[in-house]
């Protein structure tokens, strides 16, 4: 985990984000966009990393890889402010909006064709 950015504005975290969103204050941050790892569709580690087995997107199932990152959301929940910003790219063509509305956090996730 690292800070690539920190001025008097804006402050840019770089790592695994359950790795750094324990770090950060409850309602902290303004807002996020992310493009979460995809599943099953592209390796980020080498199959000998020893991270490998906690590789998100690496999942067997796509409903553990919707699990983990709906873990992710769980926590990004504590440290936006309200009213709460987040937007998750989940594909790069075919967008069609799709809202996970729980806890008071509504996440919109666009799934392309292939998702759906």
């Amino acid at each position: 985990m690292s800070i690539v950015l920190d001025d008097d504005w804006l402050t840019v975290h770089h790592g695994d984000a359950r790795a750094v969103l324990p770090t950060l204050e409850a309602a902290s941050v303004d807002a996020v966009v992310t493009s979460p790892p995809y599943w099953r569709q592209r390796a980020y580690l080498a199959p000998d990393d020893p991270l490998k087995p906690l590789e998100l997107g690496s999942e067997e199932t796509f409903d553990e890889w919707v699990a983990n990152l709906a873990a992710v959301c769980h926590e990004l929940q504590r440290v936006l402010k309200q009213p709460l910003r987040l937007i998750e790219v989940a594909s790069r063509v075919g967008y069609q909006p799709k809202e996970i509305r729980n806890h008071g956090l509504t996440v919109t996730i666009l799934l392309g064709a292939k998702e759906r």
